[in-house]
């Protein structure tokens, strides 16, 4: 899956400009819900992203 991918983050997520210093990895800046993100795409296994994704903090309500 490449970057089609944001859309399960709702209608108004897309890329906004791609970011200097990946090295492995595609990195832009992402819109998602109206609030500016980083986004990655890379080739890691789906146990990697689930170990990295409980690194991340709560969303904020």
């Amino acid at each position: 899956m490449g970057w089609e991918a944001l859309e399960q983050w709702g209608e108004d997520a897309a890329r906004i400009e791609p970011l200097a210093g990946g090295v492995a990895n595609d990195v832009w800046s992402v819109r998602v819900n109206g609030h500016l993100a980083v986004g990655r795409l890379g080739t890691r296994s789906d146990a990697d992203l689930a170990w990295e994704t409980q690194l991340l903090p709560a969303p904020r309500p």
